[in-house]
């Protein structure tokens, strides 16, 4: 199945996600796109798959500078043209309660968040390649992917041939991973037990809001049958704490 990534960039919070994304050495990867050049790249390559990360709200999901990618509000010709028959998967706040029914209603399947979505930020910043103080890597780097791994996870199975209800199966396991490997962890430090326990938190709301909802559209290829984004911030040496980001304003 062909894939897109709409890798948005800015704000730079977003990179926690896109920067996974960028990992992926298949599909059409559009970096920091506005949506004027999103459009324009799903017109031309014609994608059964679309991901992307962007702050939103019931009705509305945004792209680079928190410009509106697609509302409740966007012509119906419009969603159809962009997302009739793929799969859909929206990493942004609340869309899966107004929105993502108004895509689905063209797409083969819509996935994203009913509520807000959770991940964290640490002062290695995303997809970290160096460590801090009092935590190891591993912890340090699992504790800033674990909250947008489960999504790419998803597109990996969609790639691999899976039906998207089974792609979801696959999605919920891999939180499932996360929810188990800290579980499990034995903490080295104060520092360490803050992170392990604030990712655990997040996983748990995660886990529970991430949706899939099934779409009315019919598939352009053969399928194997059978989530405004609120970073949770970390701060070592302190209490553990989480604080909502600036919603996006409503737009159409």
């Amino acid at each position: 199945m062909r894939v897109m990534f709409l890798e948005t960039e800015t704000p730079e919070e977003l990179q926690y996600g896109s920067c996974l994304a960028k990992r992926r050495e298949y599909g059409i990867h559009v970096r920091d796109p506005y949506p004027e050049t999103a459009r324009s790249a799903i017109e031309q390559y014609n994608p059964d798959v679309i991901w992307w990360i962007g702050h939103g709200s019931p009705e509305v999901t945004t792209l680079r500078d928190k410009r509106v990618f697609i509302s409740i509000r966007t012509p119906e010709d419009v969603v159809k043209r962009l997302f009739g028959g793929r799969v859909v998967v929206a990493v942004s706040c609340y869309t899966a309660r107004e929105l993502g029914p108004y895509v689905a209603k063209y797409a083969f399947a819509y996935f994203g968040a009913r509520d807000a979505y959770y991940f964290i930020i640490t002062p290695a910043g995303p997809c970290p390649q160096t460590t801090v103080s009092g935590v190891r890597y591993e912890v340090l780097y699992n504790a800033s992917v674990c909250a947008f791994e489960p999504t790419l996870v998803l597109v990996d199975a969609l790639h691999g041939g899976y039906h998207p209800v089974d792609a979801y199966k696959v999605c919920r396991e891999k939180f499932e991973e996360y929810m188990r490997y800290f579980n499990s962890l034995t903490p080295v430090s104060d520092d360490e037990k803050s992170l392990k326990n604030l990712a655990l938190y997040i996983l748990h709301i995660d886990y529970n809001i991430w949706v899939m909802i099934q779409g009315q559209g019919r598939p352009q290829v053969r399928l194997v049958e059978p989530l405004t984004v609120l970073p949770a911030v970390f701060s070592f040496g302190m209490m553990l704490s989480a604080f909502a980001y600036p919603k996006t304003e409503k737009g159409g």
